[in-house]
């Protein structure tokens, strides 16, 4: 099965290894490094106006860039992997679980497995030779997507982004309630995993359009102040995640369930981190449970 690899990076080599033809999307208007043996996509030869979007979906113009390449090409690939420089999904657990670490960033998404310089093992994050339609992050479950993205992030913008979903087309209105009320979350939806290419180009049509729709309708400039420059960003993100768990959803509805298409969320730190003792995991994962 024929498989694209793409990673979004804004500069920094990805700090994890990576095979020759895995393509590096580049997201500066900074030439990337001469000694790169890898294909590069210039992302921002692929926008009209590129530090205006980068400034307003931040790493989220990567998978855009993806998109829009990926559509100029003649001979589409079976699946597409999309990734980031610093974190992967694969179905092999590499590192150890981020219960093992103290003061992890962005340790809310329970189950990430982490990297940093004390890991040695060699990895291979994405095995040629496999034939998985799906890897995707291990989905979370809240009460609700609306009540869950309100408590970390503007609600304002996912149900924008859903208002443009419905009015470019992407997704109907029973769709747009669905999105809000669906209990379960995948963290890095469409921008991060492997997915059959057919099934992810119409999952992105459908979010690139309301994207568009969205800057275009409803962008304010406050959106660019501090912590806010990647609000939008999180919204796509749930946003993709309610398309993949719909599309998982209609598939068992019609007898023909998607098998096994978790895998592992995996986060590289370039710096030591300082390990848990055996009591304190063991209180910390109990206290994540209640």
């Amino acid at each position: 099965m024929s498989n694209l690899t793409f990673i979004v990076t804004h500069g920094p080599m990805p700090l994890y290894p990576i095979r020759d033809d895995v393509h590096l999307v580049w997201l500066s208007r900074e030439a990337p490094p001469t000694d790169i043996g890898n294909p590069v996509i210039r992302a921002y030869d692929l926008f009209d106006t590129p530090e205006q979007t980068h400034q307003r979906l931040s790493g989220s113009m990567g998978s855009i860039a993806t998109f829009r390449h990926l559509e100029t090409l003649t001979e589409k690939p079976e699946r597409v992997t999309v990734s980031q420089y610093r974190k992967f999904n694969s179905k092999t657990p590499f590192g150890l679980p981020h219960s093992h670490f103290k003061k992890i960033p962005a340790s809310s998404y329970f189950g990430m497995q982490i990297l940093d310089p004390s890991i040695t093992t060699p990895i291979d994050p994405f095995p040629s030779g496999t034939d998985t339609p799906f890897v995707v992050s291990p989905r979370r479950k809240f009460r609700d997507t609306m009540s869950q993205h309100a408590s970390a992030h503007e609600i304002d913008n996912l149900l924008l982004l859903v208002v443009a979903g419905i009015r470019s087309g992407g997704l109907t209105r029973e769709e747009g309630l669905e999105l809000l009320q669906t209990s379960f979350f995948i963290p890095g939806g469409l921008e991060l995993g492997t997915f059959p290419y057919e099934f992810w180009r119409s999952a992105m049509e459908s979010m690139v359009g309301a994207v568009e729709f969205f800057l275009e309708q409803y962008w304010t400039e406050t959106l660019v102040d501090g912590e806010q420059t990647r609000e939008v960003s999180f919204a796509m993100e749930r946003y993709g995640s309610y398309l993949i768990i719909n599309h998982f959803a209609k598939a068992t509805a019609s007898g023909t369930p998607i098998q096994d298409p978790f895998g592992y969320i995996h986060t590289v730190f370039q710096e030591p981190l300082k390990r848990r003792t055996l009591p304190s995991r063991l209180f910390f994962r109990l206290s994540k449970h209640r």
